[in-house]
């Protein structure tokens, strides 16, 4: 497998020409989002990731969510919070937003408003994004995201078989198998080719011999496979001093930017990013967030003198 910034993608159908298909517009867009990705600032980040809770129905083994349950405290971000982001959002012309970084979005009680919050922002193209791990993927979710034409969704399964996705996610395989197989069913009913569906699997010990099984799988029913490489956390995140620069540059403080549950915003979605928080939205505009003297450290950082909170992010040995 070929491995870039950790991720082995398999693009089964061209996502580029489903979006076209869409609005000739995307073209430009598309263009605009890849030289954010090769570390290009492009005067705003392409894309937020918006947590609107911090809790989750899952405690994964790879998790830091498993190994420290003060991560998971019941914590929603405020609706007001919610609309202070959409606005700057709208008032930036940011075309995407992640939905559900951090935790499960699915099992926020708002989540049908949220999603319908964010498909009112007027901006020139959307690209929005719905992370989950598809266990509360119900029918009222799916007609939903099929009706308002959210353009994609991301479902972390990392197993191939029950007794594997017991071990890491301690779950029923079968009954998320089932979910997805509705949303694709659904979505060719409602002759759409929206949301488009990528499934993902995090290479660990534990689900090494199923990566063929996994790919076998799902290679005629979705649009993407992610094979991604495994991130070690620990409890306290602490930085580690003298590690080497990284081969590739890190594409997140040139094209993104999260907002947790708490309101805090931070140049990348990484774990480590509580070591370079940029401000709170709560008084703070994403505008000035982006352009604020930290990221700007952060991204002329690269590639020479990078800062230890990155190295140790992008460190694999």
């Amino acid at each position: 497998m070929e491995y870039k910034n950790g991720v082995c993608r398999y693009e089964l159908k061209s996502v580029t020409d489903i979006l076209k298909r869409k609005d000739p517009i995307y073209e430009e867009y598309l263009d605009e989002f890849e030289r954010a990705q090769n570390g290009e600032n492009v005067g705003k980040p392409m894309y937020i990731v918006l947590e609107v809770n911090n809790y989750c129905n899952m405690r994964c083994k790879m998790c830091i969510r498993s190994m420290d349950e003060g991560q998971n405290s019941s914590h929603v971000l405020k609706m007001e919070l919610i609309d202070k982001v959409l606005g700057d959002i709208e008032e930036l012309d940011i075309p995407s937003v992640f939905l559900g970084g951090g935790a499960e979005c699915l099992i926020n009680p708002d989540i049908k408003e949220i999603i319908k919050k964010i498909r009112t922002i007027k901006r020139t193209v959307s690209d929005d994004v719905l992370i989950t791990n598809g266990y509360e993927l119900s029918d009222d979710i799916i007609d939903l995201l099929i009706e308002e034409g959210w353009e994609k969704i991301f479902i972390s399964l990392d197993a191939a078989t029950q007794s594997t996705y017991q071990k890491i996610r301690g779950r029923e395989l079968a009954h998320v198998e089932r979910r997805i197989q509705r949303l694709i069913d659904r979505r060719r009913e409602a002759n759409s080719s929206f949301p488009i569906i990528r499934v993902s699997f995090v290479v660990m010990d534990e689900n090494d011999d199923e990566q063929k099984m996994f790919f076998d799988k799902w290679k005629d029913k979705v649009e993407i496979i992610d094979f991604q490489k495994l991130t070690v956390y620990n409890k306290e995140m602490a930085i580690k001093s003298g590690l080497p620069m990284p081969k590739e540059i890190c594409k997140q403080p040139f094209s993104r930017m999260e907002v947790d549950s708490f309101g805090n915003i931070f140049p990348c979605c990484s774990e480590w990013n509580k070591h370079i928080k940029l401000g709170n939205i709560e008084n703070m505009h994403l505008k000035d967030a982006w352009n604020g003297p930290l990221i700007n450290k952060i991204r002329d950082s690269w590639p020479n003198h990078v800062m230890e909170v990155c190295r140790t992010c992008l460190y694999r040995e």
